[in-house]
């Protein structure tokens, strides 16, 4: 496996987070943002680096801020339509960098894991909660592997080419 994971983003608190957690959200405000692939896939790291820095940058740009469960669109890897944020603490065994508490809040790790059109819809309707239980392998959730990780029924072939 290699990685891709951001240093820093979490030194400035995210805006917007306490009108979606209210005034004690010290836990919420900070992210650092990652990304996993198996070797076979290791050339997307390059693109994935550069939608890093520019997803970091999100939350000061558009004055809002980045959780468990968002999603943008990102149709630059052929067969997948978005990137959705997984933050470990919400699924049990999950891994993640070991953080330090930064200004008195937990430093959160949002895995960045492209989903398909169907895993897409599928959030939609159903939310992540239940997406996330369609999941054959949890605690592998945030590996890239060219597969859909959710609803791994909805492979189509020509997958992992980035347009």
């Amino acid at each position: 496996m290699v990685f891709n994971i951001t240093i820093g983003v979490s030194q400035f608190a995210m805006p917007g987070v306490a009108q979606a957690f209210g005034n004690n959200c010290a836990d919420q405000s900070r992210i650092e943002l990652a990304f996993a692939t198996i070797d076979k896939h290791a050339a997307i790291l390059e693109l994935m680096g550069m939608v890093m820095k520019d997803v970091g940058d999100m939350p000061w740009d558009e004055r809002s801020f980045l959780w468990h469960g968002h999603t943008f669109d990102f149709p630059n890897i052929r067969g997948f339509a978005a990137i959705l944020f997984i933050n470990p603490i919400y699924v049990e065994g999950l891994e993640e960098p070991k953080w330090r508490s930064f200004a008195g809040g937990r430093v959160n790790t949002l895995w960045m894991v492209p989903i398909n059109e169907a895993e897409l819809s599928f959030l939609r309707q159903h939310g992540i909660e239940e997406l996330i239980k369609q999941c054959p392998a949890p605690k592998l959730m945030h590996i890239f592997s060219g597969m859909p990780q959710f609803l791994p029924h909805t492979f189509s072939p020509n997958f992992v080419r980035i347009n």
